[in-house]
Formats: structure tokens, C-alpha cells, sequence
């Protein structure tokens, strides 16, 4: 069945649409808990209904074939991230699937596989800009990618970086492709975009080790002009700079030594869930918008944990419809500090990430629910 011939797809459309046209980060507890809930529960037995590898998840996990409705995020069924590299997890026909996204599947890892059909590809590039523009304060900007033009002229392959690039297109007023094809800086090109755009706000977007790893380069010899207004967001995990014991310190003074006054905002974010990312505020902290909810859970017997307690972190999203992506367990491990009481004023939780769990460990929290 078309997506758009289901059953649960004009309420669930009318529910996102009513969220576009929201302020972000303003809901209180209680009431995200309902807006938010209200529409994982249609998102739910939609993929249910439609995505036999969630439906045995479900069916495992509760002994009634009736589909309860769930009150709070944590009460939810979730699929463990590694599924996605073994299962084709998709919940529309085929005939519907636009864009099979990769996963960078790095050291000889298996790539994560998302079917997108053409509507969740529209909301997830629509919320994206609408949670970027609620940090930089205005919704078009001048945009400089760390990556190669030809991530979008490549029609070979359509990875996460690829994703966020196309996701972010429609809402620049000017461009600049910041790598030369063989992966170094473009000095020319860079210089150019800075002269034309200094004054104003810009975005900078790349992923966090391609960033260190060219302006590391460049540190020593490029200087360009002050920028009035400009933020630096990047993200893919820490991962790389991890293993070379790269801090967070090192790598922002490697970026200011190029770009002077510059803003730095770290966002953590996922291929399966592309769109739904939480950006860091001002307090070092990032934040779940009203498209995303995130827990922590124990180790050692996966319930949630308390504030202030480090634990496996679980994302949802409402943007996933053609796949069952709208509950994930990670192999991330984070803090959630509250809700609604960070000192920079948005609501909704806010949190840190602080590592990767061990393979061992991962394997341990997939066996928890089989497809």
C-alpha cells in the first residue's frame, strides 16, 4: 500500500504539519509529552502494520496482539541501531522508496541502510532547517560546506554527509564547496565566500574529524577576515579525534587560529533519524527539540536512568514514516541533565554524550530484541 493511502497518514501528516508551523524548544514537560506521544503512537502502529522486522520486535516484547498506546517516550519499543545494517527496515512499498541513504560503515563495518520515500526525505530537510535557523536566528544564510562539490553531483552513492548537504541547499543564499576533490583546502574559493559574506550571519557545516583535519592543514598560513556573525556547526561523533586524543579544547583553537570570532556548535545526530538533530546552546549542552525526544538507560538491565546518570541513549523521532526509525537504541552513551531548566531558556531535555559503548556491550543490547 502507498503511504499516502494509509490509514494513519492523514492524522499523522496533520500532526507534523501543526509542529512546522510551532515555535521550537517552547513546549513544557508535560505538554511535549502529549504532543510528542500522541504522534509516536500513530507512527507506531503504522510500522507495526506495515514493517514486519518491527512488528516481531513488538510482538516479543508484548504477549497481547492488541496495540497499546504509550504514555511516556521510555515505555516504548525500540529497534537497537545495529538492526539497520542487517535488516532492509523500511514500512511503505517498494515502488515508494526514493533514496536508499548509507551509513559511512567505517573500519570494515557494515553500512546502516534508510529507505526514504519522498515525503519523509521533505520533512526531514524542512525540520533540519527549521532547527538550525532557531540557532543562528534567521532562516536563509550564506553556507559553506567542508566537502567537494561533487557529494552532490555523485549519483552513485547517498550517504549521511551527502544528506545533511542537500538538506541544508535550499536555504543558502550563497555557497561555497570549501575541499578540493582530493579532499584538501579550496584557499581561493574559501577566501572568496569569506570577502563576500563577512558581514553578515554565515554558516559553516562540515563533519567534526574532515573539519579538524583541514583546518589543522591550514592553521599555520591562511588568515582571513574577522567574521561579524558566523557559527561553525558540526558533528558525526567524536570518534576519530577520540583515537588520535584530540579534546574538544585542541580542536577549537585549531579553528579559531583560522577563523577568528567564530561560534562553534557541536550537534549530535544519526543517519537513522536524519533531521532530527540536537545542536549544542550556548552552556555546552545539547537539546532535544519538539521533533525529538531522548532517554538514557542502565547498562545492566536497559531501564531508564535518572538525571545525572550515564546510561545508553535511546532517540526518538517523529519524522521517520517510511522506515520504523522513530525509536532507536544507540551505541552511545550520555548524561540527560533535565528538562526545561537549562540556563539558555529552551525547553525540552537537554544533554551530553560522552562516548561509544564497546562491541561486546552492543552486542548484548541487540540480542535484548530480535528481528
Amino acid at each position: 500500500m502507498n503511504s499516502l493511502m494509509d490509514d494513519n497518514y492523514e492524522e499523522y501528516s496533520k500532526s507534523i504539519e501543526i509542529l512546522l508551523n510551532s515555535p521550537l524548544f517552547e513546549l513544557n514537560e508535560k505538554d511535549k509529552d502529549e504532543r510528542f506521544m500522541e504522534t509516536m503512537n500513530i507512527l507506531h502502529r503504522h510500522h507495526v502494520n506495515k514493517s514486519e522486522h518491527y512488528a516481531n520486535i513488538f510482538n516479543s516484547l508484548f504477549n497481547d496482539k492488541d496495540q497499546p498506546s504509550f504514555n511516556k517516550f521510555d515505555e516504548m519499543p525500540y529497534i537497537p541501531a545495529r538492526l539497520f545494517k542487517s535488516f532492509e527496515l523500511k514500512s511503505v512499498d517498494a515502488s515508494s522508496i526514493r533514496t536508499v541513504m548509507h551509513s559511512s560503515g567505517t573500519s570494515g563495518q557494515i553500512p546502516s541502510r534508510i529507505f526514504l520515500d519522498a515525503n519523509t526525505s521533505v520533512r526531514q530537510r524542512k525540520v533540519l532547517s527549521r532547527i538550525t535557523s532557531s540557532f543562528l536566528g534567521i532562516s536563509r544564510f550564506p553556507i559553506l560546506f567542508f566537502e567537494p562539490k561533487s557529494i552532490i553531483s555523485n549519483h552513485s552513492s547517498f550517504s549521511a554527509r551527502k544528506a545533511a548537504v542537500l538538506g541544508f541547499l535550499p536555504f543558502a543564499t550563497d555557497v561555497c564547496f570549501a575541499l578540493t576533490e582530493s579532499g584538501k583546502i579550496d584557499e581561493n574559493a574559501l577566501v572568496e565566500f569569506i570577502e563576500r559574506n563577512c558581514d553578515g550571519p554565515i554558516l559553516l557545516f562540515g563533519f567534526t574529524s574532515v573539519v579538524w583535519e583541514v583546518m589543522l592543514s591550514v592553521s599555520h598560513t591562511l588568515r582571513l577576515p574577522i567574521l561579524r556573525n558566523a557559527t561553525l556547526l558540526h558533528g558525526g561523533g567524536w570518534k576519530k579525534l577520540a583515537s588520535l586524543d584530540i579534546s574538544k579544547r585542541q580542536f577549537h583553537e585549531a579553528i579559531n587560529s583560522v577563523f577568528e570570532n567564530l561560534k562553534i556548535r557541536n550537534y549530535y545526530g544519526m543517519i537513522e533519524q536524519t533531521g532530527s538533530i540536537y545542536v549544542e546552546c550556548d552552556y555546552e549542552f545539547l537539546h532535544a527539540s519538539e521533533f525529538s525526544e531522548i532517554i538514557a538507560r542502565r547498562k545492566s538491565d536497559l531501564k531508564a536512568c535518572s538525571y545525572g546518570e550515564l546510561g545508553i541513549i535511546q532517540v526518538g523521532s517523529l519524522l521517520p514514516w517510511s522506515y520504523p526509525g522513530h525509536s532507536i537504541l544507540t551505541e552511545d552513551i550520555g548524561v540527560i541533565f533535565g528538562r526545561d531548566n537549562c540556563e539558555c531558556g529552551r525547553g525540552g531535555a537537554y544533554f551530553s554524550i560522552q562516548g561509544r559503548l564497546e562491541s561486546a556491550e552492543v552486542r548484548g543490547c541487540s540480542d535484548v530484541s530480535r528481528a
